[in-house]
């Protein structure tokens, strides 16, 4: 598995990291590191990893969607995210807040996902209604195993 390049989104971490690194920048975490972020585009090393995007190239496609649905008259938010199709040494977590301090882990049913050119897939989750507060925010966690 960790030498398997069918698809960048098929690399181990170190795999991935050995492909996009030199030598002398896999030795410098400022660059490498899994909170690095060498095209300053906010996204650090492990998430590029964990969503099959390039740490070379900044504006990458959104980490994070949202969306509200509608079926039978109930509105609902979707939230998607792009992630390895093998996930193996990775945690993916959707949390929701209404106070940006105190954090949950959204619970909703997940849609099929849909495999993408790149060997990633797209998740969709159905994260509840929008009338459940006046305030909701959502992120994406990932985390090593």
């Amino acid at each position: 598995w960790p030498s398997n390049d069918l698809f960048a989104a098929t690399l181990s971490n170190e795999a991935w990291c050995a492909k996009l690194f030199s030598p002398v920048e896999l030795a410098d975490s400022t660059v490498s590191g899994d909170q690095a972020d060498p095209d300053g585009d906010g996204a650090p090393n492990l998430l590029e990893y964990a969503q099959g995007t390039n740490p070379r190239l900044a504006n990458d496609p959104p980490k994070l969607t949202a969306s509200i649905s509608t079926t039978n008259g109930t509105a609902s938010f979707v939230l998607g995210f792009r992630r390895l199709l093998l996930a193996h040494e990775l945690d993916y977590r959707l949390e929701s807040s209404a106070d940006l301090e105190a954090w949950s882990p959204v619970t909703g049913e997940e849609a099929e996902p849909s495999l993408n050119a790149d060997g990633t897939i797209t998740l969709s989750v159905n994260a509840g209604s929008p009338a459940d507060s006046s305030a909701r925010f959502f992120r994406l966690r990932v985390s090593r195993k």
